[in-house]
């Protein structure tokens, strides 16, 4: 059987949708993160807090492949790893009688869809908590690449660095899909406690 010549149109065409195809699973996995399992203390409720790119405080570990992320008691944890962009798993585990449970993402309750993480949120540090700490008419720098400086009338000025905090809120029961925790931190920064050390000026 004699195999027809393709023409210089479906070439063309073929090439198209090989680089194409080629460039989508290339950025997919360019998106990529590191998956998370988040591991929360005994019935924990409320806003939980992760700091990241924190010196001197202990990297993440990993298992299986994915970053493992040990809560205190009252949902909080600091660590010297970056928080990485893209895409990625995120597992969340409560203690319960000693061991942990995953927590699913949704269940289907009273034929309604629920969940009990919600509001999973990033951010970068909000410098307002600590402006009195700011020298007069000199920069400062802070650990997660921020720069700032204050005037002496107060005024407040900033060049933002990359976003160093995680939240999310975790209720003590199923919630509908569009439950909004009536509250927000009032404090979103690691810098606050920073013991006045953290922060070193060039």
């Amino acid at each position: 059987m004699l195999k027809r010549k393709l023409s210089k149109v479906e070439k063309i065409i073929i090439i198209a949708a090989v680089g194409f195809s080629a460039f989508i699973i290339g950025f997919a996995v360019f998106m990529q993160r590191t998956n998370k399992d988040i591991y929360l203390p005994a019935n924990f409720q409320g806003w939980a807090r992760i700091y990241y790119s924190v010196p001197n405080a202990k990297p993440l570990e990993k298992k299986n492949g994915a970053y493992q992320l040990h809560l205190d008691e009252n949902g909080y944890l600091v660590t010297s790893t970056a928080l990485e962009d893209g895409t990625g798993r995120d597992t969340y585990f409560i203690e319960k009688d000693g061991k942990y449970e995953e927590i699913p993402h949704t269940q289907v309750i009273e034929n309604e869809r629920k969940r009990r993480i919600h509001r999973s949120e990033y951010h970068y540090a909000n410098l307002e908590k600590i402006a009195n700490q700011l020298a007069i008419n000199k920069d400062t720098f802070f650990y997660e690449e921020t720069r700032a400086a204050k005037t002496p009338d107060g005024k407040l000025y900033y060049l933002q660095g990359i976003k160093s905090v995680e939240l999310f809120y975790v209720s003590e029961k199923w919630e509908s899909m569009l439950y909004s925790p009536s509250t927000f931190p009032d404090s979103l920064v690691y810098i606050t406690p920073l013991k006045r050390k953290l922060t070193s000026e060039r």
